[in-house]
């Protein structure tokens, strides 16, 4: 373990040896040149950068002068430390000025991989070739470029071996992964704001990295198993049930609801009367909450103005209401001052809401803050206080990555922030990433409804983070299949990464649509659901006030009640057998899409198979034996269309011929396997008992 105040450098023994590139001397050491790492920082305001002569890749201009840390005003601490094949890294990011600072921590690790492969996800990888930078981003609006790391890792891969840069699940910190060309480095860059106001870290900030190897064939995949097996408690399964999600409708007025696979309902408050219905079918019950909105009808016939709406809001508070005082406590400030209130026009509501920081430690004053209030009403329903429970499984939080972007400039929030602050890419003025509230309600309320045996049910769970992958129990999301008339089917992108965050929990998905317009096309969204094992739902349209959600309407539910009840099953087996994201097996033709779910020991080995081309295709499958712990001879059953497969042995591979139709699908299940209706998985405890 090494410390210092600038920068550290460290040998990584445990990938030197193995990724066969050119040993390059310094002072002395031969170790390979990919195998040194350092901590730098950045003044993103000053432009400088701190013990380093190479440009980061992230400058706007040019300085070629060697710049301190201690020059800029900055103190670096940094450990690191090896163990079982992992090298583990993290540094604290001080300022020693009292002032705002808009600064970039990153961890540079040199080597050299031109023409090796910058791994995107588990399906797409690009050769690495050019001057520029390799990275899967997507649009956060916080920092020195606005982006960040879809996923928790990145991977690259060159020759025999790939190497991943991750960083820990808890706690969480926005990261971008980087790989430059021009530099010769794989970067990890952490955008942090700097303020003496945060009394868990007054002018400060850290982050953690980890490095470890995995092997060449599959790599980003790979990089996945061994992720999960390093942090088993953030992607553990806690519930044995798995089915589809039905939203807020009670389940007494839908025909025949047993046809369905319903496993769990979100449930308003003011229908706590209709869960006794689920519990008769076993479906789990979740009370409805959303802790960072403030949703209200506007008084008056005047079109509503901010000013208006504020006015009413603290009039109602003044008046006594609890929940206008708590918003006004956790109400977020924007750069102008004025507080969050969205004003558009929204298709199904005339409502609007006021954006909240959800963290529980918001100033309260005389009165509760948002979080505290929402905690109150959940803990009565739930019999946790002064009242008998109303016999529900958990909690359901809606839009959980809704107003998470807000940029908050309230400083009182950011005196009780648990998660670092940043800045705003264009200002680099300092700011508050208004989701860390919203993290810190739902990881606050998991811990608690965990040690009752309860789970956590949410949606817009991974759609631009990764970072309530520890702590929601059923994620799920809504998505519309129609846009602009045309039919677009969630992309492969999209599903590999909630089936990556979601592991081996369940995912659950609502399809918002014209469901006229989609009579057509449904099959295509339950066996696109089967190959990911993501249970598909339906909601409602969300175009207009209108639309009548899906199973209101027994004529969309009966055509389509076939495809429920041939399908939900299927995905059942998929899912309680739990994907596995390294297949073990190699599929032809090469465009052919396959994914694994089970083991071979557990007798619950499963793969699903897409053809996403135009043309029909002759499919071979071929596993492989050793690496599945498949023992003796076995068969295929295809469970679509309820035929046996062809399989043969070809020295340590089973063979597995079939024939796919353009974009068509297949599940297939390996002979030997013995099914039980309903089976089991195993869990700790949260919601055993359905």
């Amino acid at each position: 373990m090494k410390t210092t105040d600038i920068t550290i450098r460290f040998i990584a023994a445990v990938l030197a040896s193995s990724f066969g590139c050119a040993a390059i001397e310094r002072e002395g050491q031969g170790p390979p040149e990919f195998a040194a790492g350092q901590w730098r920082v950045r003044d993103v305001a000053a432009d400088g950068m701190a013990a380093n002569k190479q440009s980061s890749g992230i400058r706007k201009s040019g300085v070629d002068s060697e710049v301190s840390a201690s020059q800029l005003g900055i103190r670096l601490k940094s450990e690191a430390h090896a163990e079982s094949g992992v090298l583990r890294l993290s540094c604290e990011c001080a300022d020693t000025t009292g002032r705002d600072r808009a600064v970039t921590l990153s961890f540079c690790m040199k080597f050299e991989a031109s023409g090796g492969v910058w791994h995107d996800d588990p399906q797409r990888a690009r050769k690495i070739e050019g001057v520029g930078e390799f990275a899967n981003l997507v649009d956060v609006g916080y920092g020195v470029t606005g982006m960040a790391s879809l996923y928790p890792l990145a991977v690259v891969s060159v020759g025999d071996k790939a190497l991943c840069l991750a960083v820990p699940p808890e706690p969480p910190r926005m990261v971008r992964f980087v790989y430059d060309t021009a530099q010769k480095e794989f970067r990890a860059e952490f955008d942090f704001g700097l303020s003496p106001i945060p009394e868990l870290f007054p002018s400060r900030a850290d982050a953690a990295v980890i490095a470890y190897e995995v092997g060449v064939e599959w790599p980003f995949r790979r990089a996945l198993a061994r992720y999960y097996d390093l942090y088993p408690d953030a992607f553990r399964r806690r519930v044995s049930k798995g089915g589809i999600w039905l939203p807020f409708q009670s389940i007494a007025n839908i025909q025949r609801p047993e046809d369905f696979g319903f496993a769990f309902r979100e449930v308003a408050p003011g229908d706590l009367h209709t869960v006794a219905e689920d519990d008769k079918l076993g479906v789990g019950s979740f009370i409805y909450c959303e802790p960072q909105t403030n949703w209200r009808s506007f008084r008056g016939e005047e079109k509503p103005t901010y000013e208006a709406y504020l006015a009413q809001l603290k009039e109602d508070a003044d008046g006594g209401d609890a929940k206008s005082r708590a918003t006004l406590n956790s109400a977020i400030e924007r750069e102008d001052g004025r507080c969050d209130l969205y004003l558009e026009p929204i298709a199904w509501t005339k409502q609007a809401p006021f954006g909240c920081n959800a963290d529980p430690g918001a100033p309260s004053n005389d009165f509760q803050n948002k979080a505290q209030y929402e905690m109150s009403l959940l803990e009565k329903v739930l019999g946790w206080k002064d009242q008998p429970p109303a016999g529900l499984d958990g909690v359901y939080i809606d839009s959980m990555e809704g107003w998470g972007l807000i940029q908050n400039y309230r400083r009182e929030h950011w005196r009780v922030t648990r998660y670092p602050l940043t800045f705003n890419p264009e200002t680099r003025k300092v700011c508050l990433f208004n989701f860390w509230g919203t993290h810190a309600f739902i990881k606050d309320l998991s811990g608690r409804l965990w040690e009752k045996g309860m789970a956590l049910m949410g949606n817009d769970a991974f759609f631009r983070f990764w970072f309530l992958a520890p702590y929601v129990d059923i994620p799920g999301r809504e998505y519309r299949w129609i846009e602009d008339g045309k039919w677009q089917s969630v992309s492969d992108e999209r599903y590999l990464f909630l089936r990556s965050m979601a592991a081996r929990r369940p995912y659950l998905m609502l399809m918002n649509n014209d469901y006229d317009a989609a009579g057509g096309r449904m099959e295509e969204y339950f066996q696109r659901s089967l190959f990911y094992a993501v249970y598909p739902s339906m909601f409602h349209g969300h175009s207009s006030l209108s639309n009548l959600a899906y199973f209101y309407n027994p004529d969309w539910y009966n055509r389509d009640r076939h495809l429920f009840l041939k399908y939900v099953p299927l995905i059942r087996r998929l899912d309680l057998a739990g994907w596995e994201p390294v297949p073990f097996a190699a599929v032809a033709p090469e465009e052919i899409r396959i994914e694994r779910y089970g083991l071979a020991g557990d007798g619950n080995l499963a793969f699903t198979v897409h053809n996403p081309t135009d043309a029909g295709k002759s499919v071979v499958v071929k596993l492989m034996r050793k690496e599945l712990g498949i023992r003796g001879k076995v068969g295929a059953m295809e469970w679509i269309g309820g035929s046996e497969l062809d399989v043969s042995e070809e020295g340590e591979e089973i063979v597995i011929r079939l024939e796919l139709n353009s974009h068509g699908y297949a599940a297939i299940g390996i002979d030997s396997i013995k099914w039980r209706s309903g089976g089991e998985v195993r869990t700790s405890g949260a919601f055993s008992d359905h």
